[in-house]
C-alpha cells in the first residue's frame, strides 16, 4: 500500500493527511518524523533543520496563513536571516520555533502594495519595507534585531538605486 504522504527528500506534509492515530504509529516506527505540532517529514535521514529551512515557505503559508513577510526578513534576499523569519499576521502568537527556524509574529496584515508570495503569503512593498526598517529594535538574548541597522538600510537603499536606477 502506498504512503498517504509525500516520501522524497527533504519534504514536508501536514497532519491532516491521515489520522492522528496513523501519524503516531508512523513516528513510533521511525517511518516519519515529527518536525513541530502538525508539520511532519517521511525523510528521516536528514536533519530536521534542513527540511524545515528547504520547507520555510510552506510550512509558514500552513502555519500563518495569509501572513506577510516583513521588516529584516522582506530587505534580505533569503528572507530567513540568522535563522529567523519575520512576519505581520492577524494572529495571538508571537513566536513559533521549529528546528532550525524561528518564527517571529508582529500584528499585521496584508496592504494593497504587498506582493502575493508563494504559499498564500505575501511579500512586504518596497516602500513598507522601507518604514518598517526605519523603526529601531534591539537584538535580545542572542537573536538578531528585527529590523535592519541604519547602516543596513542605507546599504539596501543604495542596493535598491542600483538595480531599479536612480528615480
Amino acid at each position: 500500500m502506498a504512503p498517504l504522504w509525500p516520501t522524497g527528500p527533504r519534504t514536508v506534509f501536514f497532519d491532516d493527511v491521515a489520522s492522528r492515530t496513523t501519524l503516531s504509529k508512523a513516528v513510533a516506527s521511525g517511518r516519519i518524523q515529527r518536525l513541530a505540532p502538525k508539520v511532519f517529514s517521511a525523510d528521516t535521514a536528514g536533519s530536521a533543520e534542513e527540511i524545515v529551512l528547504a520547507n520555510w515557505s510552506k510550512i509558514c503559508g500552513r502555519l500563518v496563513p495569509g501572513a506577510v513577510i516583513v521588516d529584516r526578513s522582506a530587505a534580505t534576499p533569503s528572507v530567513v536571516s540568522d535563522s529567523t523569519l519575520t512576519l505581520a499576521a492577524g494572529i495571538n502568537r508571537k513566536r513559533i520555533k521549529l528546528p532550525g527556524l524561528e518564527i517571529r509574529i508582529r500584528p499585521g496584515s496584508p496592504m494593497a502594495s504587498d506582493l502575493p508570495w508563494t504559499n498564500g503569503m505575501f511579500m512586504s512593498s518596497p516602500a513598507r519595507t522601507l518604514v518598517d526598517n526605519l523603526e529601531t529594535t534591539r537584538a535580545r538574548a542572542g537573536n538578531i534585531a528585527r529590523t535592519l541597522s541604519r547602516s543596513e538600510v542605507e546599504d539596501w537603499v543604495a542596493a535598491k538605486s542600483i538595480a531599479w536606477g536612480p528615480e
